[in-house]
């Protein structure tokens, strides 16, 4: 499916609220949606700028959905990055947990 038509179903269901994640040590993501939905994320080559201190797996791997906003988040030494989760399902490719 290409971009247009994930957008053109995303927007015609509804946003769709993050419940689960899980940091893989390839630098994937694997977000799953309150549809049921499992979605991929590769960040290898966006970790530079405000995430380049994602490249650490120890940190990458502390990936947890927020109470607040649902973002996929990271606390890192006081500070806070994420990513909103409706980039995820846009940007992301089919998943399943076990691949």
């Amino acid at each position: 499916m290409d971009e247009i038509a994930i957008a053109k179903k995303y927007f015609e269901t509804g946003i769709k609220k993050a419940t689960r994640v899980e940091a893989r040590p390839d630098y994937t993501l694997v977000v799953e949606f309150n549809n049921g939905e499992i979605r991929k994320y590769h960040m290898k080559d966006k970790l530079y700028g405000v995430f380049e201190p994602l490249k650490d797996w120890n940190k990458f791997k502390r990936v947890f959905i927020s109470k607040g906003n649902g973002a996929i988040t990271w606390e890192l030494d006081g500070r806070i990055l994420d990513i909103c989760p409706d980039s995820i399902y846009l940007k992301g490719s089919d998943g399943a947990w076990h691949s």
